[in-house]
């Protein structure tokens, strides 16, 4: 199983939650996630992401909770930018 797929959250749009949650425990039991360069890249592809969506993170956040776009930064996404 390839790791990209679990970095392209399109790919499980119309797959069952319980099937995503399985292929991910079978890609962690692999091993593929021990080696460092493998987490390394993992952690700039999440950044990347945040990055590259914050603006539609942010809206999100308000329409679900209510959070406002300084919460947001400072709670959700600045974590991972700052």
């Amino acid at each position: 199983m390839k790791a990209t797929i679990f970095f392209h959250p399109e790919v499980f749009v119309n797959i069952p939650i319980h099937e995503m949650i399985q292929a991910q425990r079978e890609y962690f039991l692999s091993g593929a996630t021990r080696d460092i360069e493998t987490r390394r890249q993992a952690l700039l592809k999440l950044l990347d992401a945040v990055q590259s969506r914050e603006k539609d993170i942010e809206k999100a956040l308000f329409s679900d909770l209510r959070k406002s776009a300084q919460e947001t930064y400072f709670c959700e996404t600045g974590i991972l930018l700052g």
